[in-house]
């Protein structure tokens, strides 16, 4: 992971801090994740926190339009012993890809700091399952608005984590039971 935050730094995509990276473990692994999106793939860091809390058989579906970083990610996941089964790598827009990924069938969406928008949010939202968790690391350096828009969501229960440069989380609120 040292040689994976170095790559990053190097690169121009800073990782996440290491609290960061540690809370992002923990909500992956209380949520049992079994399928789960990342928007900005960086250097592999947020990636290998999350498929470490995610279950034995999960699967991360990581988008980045540098297929540059893509490419370290994958050596990083290779030298951690992540199985190539276990994390799917899209090299593209999101705003491309996203569209073409299935509604409701994501536990677990991660948008970093520099794809955080109100569309991102929108496209979350439609991934997610219910109780799904969202995750904007970085989140005091994005736009305000992004912690408005979720705030302001019905359809989302929000929070502020102060752990590294802010983390907002998210579940989306489950679907009320017929009869209940």
């Amino acid at each position: 992971m040292s040689a994976a935050r170095a790559r990053g730094v190097a690169l121009g995509a800073p990782p996440i801090s290491r609290g960061t990276a540690g809370l992002l473990r923990v909500l992956a692994a209380a949520k049992s994740a079994s399928a789960a999106v990342e928007i900005g793939t960086g250097s592999g860091v947020t990636g290998a926190a999350i498929v470490a809390g995610m279950d034995a058989a999960g699967i991360l579906t990581s988008i980045d339009v540098e297929a540059g970083y893509q490419s370290i990610a994958r050596d990083m996941f290779a030298e951690l012993g992540v199985s190539h089964t276990r994390v799917r790598l899209i090299a593209g827009r999101a705003e491309d890809v996203l569209p073409r990924l299935s509604d409701d069938a994501y536990d677990f969406v991660h948008i970093a700091t520099g794809y955080a928008s109100p569309e991102m949010i929108s496209e979350a939202r439609r991934l997610l399952t219910d109780g799904g968790v969202l995750v904007v690391a970085g989140a005091l350096e994005s736009n305000r608005n992004i912690a408005d828009a979720i705030r302001e969501d019905e359809d989302f229960l929000p929070t502020m984590i102060p752990v590294g440069d802010g983390v907002l989380v998210a579940v989306r609120k489950r679907e009320p039971q017929q009869g209940a």
